[in-house]
């Protein structure tokens, strides 16, 4: 088991805070002006997806340098960290059931 990377954490906390703060004005948009405007839909999109793959990121991460197997996929990244107590339990119910 190696330590948590600190740095690699920073940089991708850094990404998720950096997108939320870029997506801030579309979150004021009216839907159906948002709907019309297919650039501010793929931005968003793409924002979302770097945002989603750097939590993503740490989370793989943590998991395998606290000594655990690594997650099947992206879901369960999600799951593991609630199963091993990482995440707080309103985060663990609800969010992440798979339906």
């Amino acid at each position: 088991m190696t330590p948590v990377e600190k740095e690699i954490i920073r940089r991708k906390l850094a990404i998720i805070v950096e997108n939320l703060r870029v997506l801030e004005p579309i979150n004021k948009m009216k839907k159906d002006e948002y709907a019309r405007d297919v650039y501010k839909r793929k931005a968003t999109e793409r924002l979302l997806q770097e945002l989603i793959e750097a939590a993503i990121d740490i989370n793989t991460h943590v998991i395998v340098q606290t000594g655990n197997q690594a997650p099947d996929d992206y879901y369960e990244s999600f799951v593991k960290l609630g199963v091993l107590g990482i995440l707080q339990q309103p985060l663990r119910v609800g969010l992440f059931q798979k339906r």
